[in-house]
């Protein structure tokens, strides 16, 4: 099954940094690589099935939410090339949040894993690619508002 994996230390605690990253609609601080987002049904942020689009073309859907582990798990369920449903299925995405118990900071990390050939690693580029802007947008925000 392809994966993809990337992670980062934000120099903010836990807490403050799951705050941000556990509300499922509201994508403010990742302004530049999303640039729109809205709101898909009426279930809440925090509500497994919550479900939203991202820039118009990228589809998710909310599978879980914890507060005890600090976790985060959606499925990317339709959207252009590479992650249409016609070149993979259950792209499943999964952002933890971890202490860095020695600097009370905090460790992200954020992965997938899907079904589906993927020639010459497009996939994987792509969704490596977003990862770690993403994460760079989180860390510039939480650091920012510090």
């Amino acid at each position: 099954m392809p994966n993809s994996y990337q992670s980062i230390v934000v120099e903010r605690p836990l807490a403050e940094v799951w705050e941000v990253l556990r509300n499922f609609h509201d994508l403010g601080w990742a302004i530049g690589v999303i640039d729109d987002w809205r709101i898909v049904g009426d279930r809440g942020a925090g509500q497994i099935g919550a479900r939203r689009s991202i820039n118009g073309v990228f589809f998710e859907e909310l599978l879980e939410l914890s507060d005890l582990t600090h976790t985060l798990k959606y499925q990317i369920y339709d959207g252009p090339s590479p992650l249409s449903p016609q070149e993979v299925s259950h792209f499943i995405a999964v952002a933890a949040v971890k202490p860095v118990t020695e600097t009370d900071a905090a460790f992200v990390e954020w992965s997938a894993r899907w079904n589906g050939d993927d020639p010459g690693d497009v996939t994987r580029n792509f969704a490596s690619e977003i990862f770690t802007e993403l994460l760079r947008r989180l860390r510039s925000h939480c650091e920012g508002a510090g």
